[in-house]
């Protein structure tokens, strides 16, 4: 009998986790877990992050994780175009503040679902052009403090990972690193 894959692609905003997701998830014939955060902005009338108040903010987090948590509870195998460390790391970049019993609960939540992942790849900042879409920014030194911040949190957690190399970028790349990753 085979082992489930449940596979997580972490890291900062434009790094190619949903293309690699995509892709990674077609090569081994297991569904997308797709990351909720677009689909619920439009959900409340929003394109970005940034212009939502921060009970906005609250609402589409714990919103986010509640979507991951359901979809990946209800699929034995699954690539994650990111994961539950990440609803996490915005949170605590952007929300934090003042808001103690929700934080601890959203990460309570967000921590005890990485249990869940059988193999977490964190993709490289600063290996690919970061594209302006609307929703994410294109500041690359935001990008990097969020990939420290996901860094720091995989590492306070004892998240076993696998960080790509910046110097893959090609898509056929990072797929033949994550297989032979999932293969371990």
């Amino acid at each position: 009998m085979r082992m489930p894959l449940r596979i997580a692609l972490v890291g900062s905003a434009g790094v190619g986790k949903t293309t690699l997701a995509e892709r990674l998830a077609a090569d081994l014939g297991v569904p997308v877990s797709p990351d909720p955060v677009r689909p619920l902005l439009a959900e409340l009338g929003f394109t970005a992050p940034n212009s939502l108040s921060d009970g906005q903010r609250l609402e589409l987090c714990q919103k986010v994780l509640a979507r991951r948590i359901a979809f990946e509870e209800t699929h034995d195998s699954f690539v994650a175009d990111r994961a539950a460390l990440d609803t996490a790391v915005y949170w605590l970049r952007w929300c934090s503040r003042g808001s103690n019993d929700a934080t601890a609960a959203l990460v309570a939540a967000a921590r005890a679902h990485m249990r869940r992942y059988s193999h977490v790849f964190l993709l490289p900042w600063g290996a690919l052009p970061l594209v302006d879409d609307a929703t994410r920014t294109p500041d690359s030194w935001y990008q990097y403090g969020m990939h420290a911040l996901t860094l720091g949190v995989l590492e306070e957690w004892g998240v076993e990972h696998m960080a790509i190399p910046k110097d893959a970028v090609s898509l056929k790349d990072r797929v033949e690193i994550c297989r032979a990753g999932a293969q371990r």
